[in-house]
């Protein structure tokens, strides 16, 4: 008796596990699975607007880079890291485009790079520089990095979420 209760229960609960299913996979949902392992197919940047995409055989990302000093929390605890030395994420609300130097005069030489579609993603520590090389290079070394190495793919795709 318990036995055909149970069957009974599971089966009337399959077509409303079904129809969620459905649900959640419809209207114009985007599900991709970002592969750190597989590298990208090219890259493009725009330094002017401190933004990149690079594209891969599932899809294109597309992010945004920023210049910080080490005053702004920007010093990254390692490369490709998406905590500073203190340990901490930086903020979501710090721009993109940052360069030159912070309202101290500090140089924003440390590279940070983030993910903005199909995701945003926290930002994560690229590399440091002269204040003036990071404005330069900064969305350049974005865009390379995430095509060609798997360390920031990395950091960005599991920085998702946190």
């Amino acid at each position: 008796m318990m036995k055909r209760l149970i069957v009974t229960v599971v089966l009337l609960m399959m077509p409303c596990i079904a129809w969620s299913v459905t649900m959640c996979a419809r209207d114009d949902a985007l599900a991709i699975s970002l592969v750190p392992g597989i590298g990208g197919t090219n890259s493009v940047h725009n330094a002017a607007e401190y933004t990149w995409r690079t594209s891969f055989s599932y899809g294109t990302i597309l992010g945004e880079a920023t210049c910080l000093s080490a005053a702004e929390g920007g010093e990254g605890s390692k490369q490709f890291a998406f905590t500073n030395t203190s340990g901490e994420m930086l903020s979501y609300d710090i721009p993109k485009g940052l360069h030159g130097t912070d309202d101290d005069g500090n140089e924003r030489g440390y590279c940070w790079c983030r993910m903005t579609h199909p995701v945003f993603s926290r930002w994560v520590f690229n590399n440091s520089n002269s204040a003036s090389a990071c404005a330069s290079n900064c969305a350049a070394n974005c865009a390379i990095n995430a095509r060609s190495n798997v360390g920031l793919r990395s950091g960005l795709f599991g920085s998702v979420g946190r």
